[in-house]
């Protein structure tokens, strides 16, 4: 036994734990070539990760600033002759600081770019009437593209969320997840079930519920069939439960598979069903090594209690 909720979460096997063999494969986790690829302390891999998002950052935001300078050029001049090597490469390392900056600080990136083209834009925009048809194209352009950038900007920053913000709605869809368990679970033991587990779901639509096939049976219900896509993956497992395919989590999945509906990534948690005396009853149940495998699949996130 462990006093650390997430190392008892492994070894209780809710995401496989010594039950999974590539869980213990640290070979595999140095990518094969554990002398050069070293990770010490755990943190490499987050490192990496964060490396390649802002190298693509980058990468896309040099791709747009290209693909500007030379559209511009186009809509200007009506050509490609004022292409240069020099423009695009600058226009690029300009478009490229600008992915970082909004992937690293969208809000600050997006208030910037907004002062910047309004002192490039006003005076120009003033102006206009009396400057050339060139140079009118040119202010035409680059106030829709700014526009552009602004709009991006701003959509990019109102979908970021702080860690903290996430971690307060995380716990509080799991609150309600798991209140969704519990009141499953309390509805069939007031129908008679006194053994068993419920379970709620969540993916891309409403909290779905469901309770393994034995308590099912005991409240007179028809337990929900297996979908085919589940019967398959659960098939080509090694190791599985002695019962595997009967949980509530895999009867919520059915259900939202027979609906047409995605599972991937969504969040489930459990609820134990018990009898009237019975302390036990509401309280989280690991996942069975079926599940376990299953919600590894569809990365699906299992949660305990929040409580």
């Amino acid at each position: 036994m462990t006093a650390d909720p997430a190392l008892g979460s492994y070894l209780s096997g809710s995401v496989g734990g010594p039950y999974v063999s590539s869980n213990l494969a640290l070979y595999g986790y140095g990518r094969n070539n554990p002398a050069t690829l070293r990770d010490p302390n755990g943190r490499v891999v987050p490192l990496i990760a964060l490396v390649w998002a802002l190298v693509a950052s980058a990468g896309g935001g040099a791709a747009v600033g290209g693909a500007v300078y030379v559209g511009r050029e186009r809509y200007v001049h009506g050509n490609f002759e004022g292409v240069t090597a020099g423009g695009l490469g600058e226009s690029m390392a300009w478009g490229a600081g600008a992915g970082v900056a909004l992937y690293a600080a969208p809000a600050t990136a997006t208030v910037g770019f907004t002062g910047l083209a309004a002192y490039n834009l006003g005076p120009r925009l003033y102006n206009y009437s009396d400057t050339s048809p060139e140079e009118q194209r040119a202010i035409q352009f680059d106030t829709i593209a700014a526009g552009f950038g602004v709009v991006a900007g701003v959509r990019v920053a109102a979908g970021r969320v702080t860690p903290a913000a996430a971690a307060e709605r995380s716990s509080g869809d799991l609150n309600a997840l798991f209140d969704a368990a519990v009141a499953r679970a309390d509805a069939a033991r007031t129908a008679g079930a006194t053994r068993g587990v419920a379970a709620a779901f969540r993916g891309e639509g409403e909290i779905v519920t469901d309770v393994s096939s034995g308590a099912a049976r005991q409240t007179g219900q028809t337990p929900t069939p297996l979908h085919p896509e589940l019967e398959g993956l659960i098939g080509t497992f090694r190791q599985n439960s002695p019962y595997p395919g009967r949980c509530g989590e895999i009867g919520c999945l059915s259900q939202e598979l027979w609906a047409g509906r995605n599972i991937w990534g969504g969040t489930a948690t459990t609820a134990k069903i018990r009898g009237a005396s019975n302390p036990e009853h509401g309280m989280p149940e690991a996942p069975c090594i079926t599940c376990s495998q299953v919600f590894r699949h569809y990365g699906i996130t299992y949660g305990e209690n929040p409580r």
